[in-house]
């Protein structure tokens, strides 16, 4: 194995520049981008000419990005909050699959805040369901589910769903 010792070199300045790139990436998933400095960013971790260009260039980057904030706001630095609050809301939708998916878009804000039995309760004395139907109505119109129901019905057809192996073609 005393070949590899030949790449010792090349593998280490591909490990600083592989560090670089993930701290970068790190920060910006956990802290987001906002009008904050970018402290532990700027640091340094490069040693070699190439690391120090890369991580002038990621932090230049990063704050280019961060200077679309406005004062007090954090944008996302990552789609994987919205993913997991999709995968979250669909999860819900499997248990109201009558109701479709469209309507539930209300219910994120309960998935992603602490809600107690006291905030529930005002909740369902403040607004009623028909409060909330007539607003999803208003706000979303009619949902594609309800929308192909209607045309198969005026067809008097039943929608069948086709086998997996069927689907897109």
């Amino acid at each position: 194995m005393g070949w590899v010792e030949r790449f010792r070199s090349p593998l280490e300045k591909c490990g600083e520049l592989f560090e670089i790139v993930s701290r970068t990436e790190s920060f910006v998933r956990h802290q987001g981008l906002s009008t904050d400095p970018q402290g532990d960013l700027e640091k340094g971790v490069a040693h070699t000419d190439r690391g120090q260009a890369m991580q002038r260039n990621l932090v230049a980057f990063v704050a280019e990005e961060q200077a679309q904030a406005h004062p007090n706001e954090c944008l996302l630095g990552s789609s994987e909050v919205i993913e997991s609050v999709l995968g979250r809301l669909k999860r819900v939708e499997q248990d109201q699959t009558s109701s479709g998916f469209t309507g539930l878009v209300l219910s994120l804000g309960a998935l992603v805040s602490t809600t107690t039995q006291a905030i529930l309760k005002q909740a369902l004395e403040t607004v009623s369901t028909q409060q909330v139907v007539a607003w999803r109505k208003e706000k979303f119109g009619r949902s594609v589910q309800s929308k192909r129901q209607a045309v198969f019905a005026d067809l008097g057809e039943s929608e069948q769903k086709r086998a997996p192996s069927e689907e897109g073609h």
